[in-house]
């Protein structure tokens, strides 16, 4: 489920973005710095199992790496690293990668579940031409940077600061309506499954390069 898409935060963004805002897309970053400790993993045994559950990249950061290419777009070449540094887990619980877009543009991904002593930073950068946007936070719903050709800043912060919090699972009710809605309409959700799939062909990627130290030519694949 890609609730993050319906970040208020975010879906701006992804506006901006679309809509040529920001100019030629020059590159963007996901960085997920969390904390996931040996305590949180016992709690249950399927977590951090690589048959029931994943590390920090298919867990935690598959939501940022999906909002990474929604808007820079298709990944034609990843390379990448993962380890399982600190926790006793199965699958990594750190890992770092770069990515080259179709368009020209560049991508970095740094994840983590190690960071001392709790979640410290949820990040997603955007740079072009015309603009750059940086959205931030401990759990990424809030537009840190807004400079874009055209746009004052601080109106954007302000009109932001004005907006009502909302519950935390929010997002994810209106992936669920969407998806309901679709079967009703007989229509594609907005989030169908080869939107899902993008994400999830990176990480895949990211361990391939892990493996084989070799960066990895997704553009051979179809999308």
């Amino acid at each position: 489920m890609h609730q993050n898409r319906y970040i208020s935060a975010v879906s701006k963004t992804n506006r901006a973005v679309s809509s040529g805002r920001l100019g030629k897309l020059t590159h963007g970053s996901a960085v997920v710095q969390w904390n996931r400790n040996d305590e949180y993993y016992a709690k249950s045994p399927w977590r951090g199992t690589k048959a029931m559950d994943g590390g920090c990249l298919l867990n935690q950061a598959i939501h940022n790496i999906d909002l990474l290419q929604w808007m820079l777009g298709d990944v034609d070449m990843v390379f990448g690293f993962a380890a399982t540094q600190l926790r006793k887990i199965e699958s990594e619980d750190n890992a770092v990668a770069v990515l080259k877009f179709a368009n020209g543009s560049f991508g970095t991904i740094e994840a983590s579940t190690t960071i001392y002593p709790s979640n410290l930073e949820e990040t997603l950068s955007i740079y072009g031409s015309k603009g750059t946007v940086l959205l931030g936070g401990v759990s990424m719903g809030k537009i840190r940077t807004w400079r874009i050709d055209g746009d004052n800043e601080a109106d954007v912060l302000a009109e932001q600061a004005s907006e009502p919090e909302f519950p935390r699972y929010t997002c994810h009710q209106r992936v669920l309506e969407d998806m309901a809605r679709a079967v009703v309409d007989n229509r594609q959700p907005v989030i169908d499954g080869y939107e899902g799939r993008k994400a999830l062909a990176i990480i895949e990627a990211i361990y391939e390069s892990n493996e084989t130290g070799l960066p990895v030519n997704l553009s051979r694949e179809e999308k």
